[in-house]
Order: structure tokens, then C-alpha cells, then sequence
């Protein structure tokens, strides 16, 4: 079973990777609910299913905290946007140890998106040396009675990413 730690950090890296593409001329994700899947990665890890409520803000949000954390780890980021997928190389520190991933998004229209990346550490980080993860994107409609922009609801319960990061500053 991968660390909890060590997956985030992954995903963050491909995250931070893809933050200055997504200020650009970038697929975007239509404004609403959106439910995220990561498929099962072993038997101790398994699908994983979370609704977000996006707005143009909150997704502003996303991108800047992603671009916050390139600048503070990332040695070098290589970024392509073409034909409704963004493309992104990335080498950052994490834990005293080296990681690269190689992100592909592709969009279908606003709403909906594949997300692939595989990352390796080196020293390896939990004991783990090559991570691949995998997740897909799909708009439902406007976001749930009682929701807000930033609200994700996650098997653990409900937070507000937006929330959260200003509780950081």
C-alpha cells in the first residue's frame, strides 16, 4: 500500500506542473459538480470517488496554489497545451528526494477530462521509487443544494478547499 503522503506529493507535483498552463489558453472545466474517480490501486487502496463545486474563482484559486508551490519546489517545468490536452513535464523537490512526472490531461469539451501521470523519486520516498496515477473527470450540472464553489466531498466528509487556503495565509 502507497503512504497517503507519498500520493498526494505526487499528484501535487503534476498539480504544480500544469499551474501556468492553466492561465493560459487552457481546457477548462465547466463551472458546477464535478465528480473525480481514481480507480483502485491495490487492495489496501482502493476507488476513490470525490464531488467537487467549481466555479471560475475557485479554480483561479487552484491554479495559483499550484503555481505557489512550482515556484517554491519545482526545478523546471516543461508545459505544452494543443488539441484539448495539456502536457507537462515537471522535477521537484519532496522530502529531500527528486521527483519527475510526466502529466497528460485530455479534455472531452468542459466536461469532462482524463488525468495520467507517472512520477519517479529518486531516493525513492516510502519506499517507493515509480508512482502512476490516474484519475477521471466528469460535470454532473450545477453544483448540490447546500453547496458553495470549493466544497469537496470526499469519503472523510465535506471541506472547503477555498476555506482551507485562506486559513494557510
Amino acid at each position: 500500500m502507497m503512504p497517503v503522503v507519498l500520493r498526494c506529493a505526487c499528484l501535487l507535483v503534476a498539480a504544480a506542473a500544469l499551474s501556468s498552463a492553466w492561465a493560459d489558453e487552457r481546457p477548462h472545466r465547466r463551472p458546477g459538480l464535478w465528480e473525480i474517480t481514481r480507480p483502485s490501486v491495490d487492495a489496501g487502496n482502493p476507488a476513490r470517488t470525490t464531488q467537487v463545486c467549481i466555479d471560475a474563482r475557485t479554480e483561479a484559486m487552484l491554479r495559483d496554489v499550484g503555481a505557489s508551490f512550482a515556484r517554491s519546489t519545482c526545478s523546471s517545468t516543461d508545459i505544452h497545451v494543443a488539441q484539448g490536452e495539456i502536457i507537462a513535464d515537471a522535477v521537484c523537490e519532496l522530502g529531500g528526494s527528486r521527483a519527475s512526472s510526466h502529466t497528460v490531461i485530455s479534455f472531452t469539451g468542459d466536461t469532462e477530462y482524463r488525468q495520467r501521470s507517472t512520477t519517479t523519486v529518486d531516493p525513492p520516498l516510502f519506499g517507493r521509487s515509480e508512482v502512476a496515477a490516474e484519475m477521471d473527470g466528469k460535470w454532473l450540472g450545477p453544483c448540490a443544494e447546500g453547496m458553495r464553489p470549493g466544497d469537496m466531498i470526499t469519503a472523510m466528509g465535506k471541506i472547503n478547499l477555498a476555506d482551507r487556503v485562506a486559513q494557510q495565509k
